[in-house]
C-alpha cells in the first residue's frame, strides 16, 4: 500500500493530483503491478479525475488486469468501479507498449 495526498502549487502545472502521487510513490519502491486504487474523501464519493484514469490506464497496460478504483468516506462507506467503467475509451500507447510492458515481471 503507497499514500499519496494532493499537492497544490501556485502554478497549476507544478501541483499533483493524490493518485499520481501515490503510483508515483508505489513506482519509486518497484512496485508496477497496480491491482486498485482508493480515493478518500471526507464527506462524499470522489473519482479521480480523466488526467489521473490516464495515468492509472499505463499500469493497466502493463498487465492487462482491470483495476479496481475505489471511492470511500472516511465512515467507511464505499463504491468499486473498474477502470474500464470510468474510462471506456482508455488511450493505449502502441509506441510505448513495449517500455510499459517490460515492467511486467517487476514486483
Amino acid at each position: 500500500i503507497y499514500g499519496g495526498c494532493n499537492i497544490d502549487g501556485v502554478i497549476s502545472s507544478q501541483g499533483s493530483c493524490a493518485e499520481v502521487v501515490a503510483l508515483n510513490n508505489a513506482v519509486a519502491n518497484g512496485k508496477y503491478n497496480i491491482k486498485a486504487i482508493l480515493v478518500i474523501d471526507e464527506n462524499e464519493f470522489v473519482f479521480p479525475c480523466g488526467s489521473c484514469l490516464q495515468y492509472l490506464g499505463q499500469f493497466f497496460q502493463t498487465t492487462n488486469i482491470d483495476i479496481e478504483v475505489v471511492a470511500a468516506k472516511v465512515n467507511g462507506e464505499c463504491k468499486v468501479k473498474k477502470l474500464s467503467q470510468l474510462l471506456p475509451t482508455l488511450y493505449l500507447s502502441s509506441s510505448f507498449d513495449f517500455k510499459l510492458k517490460k515492467y511486467r515481471n517487476k514486483k
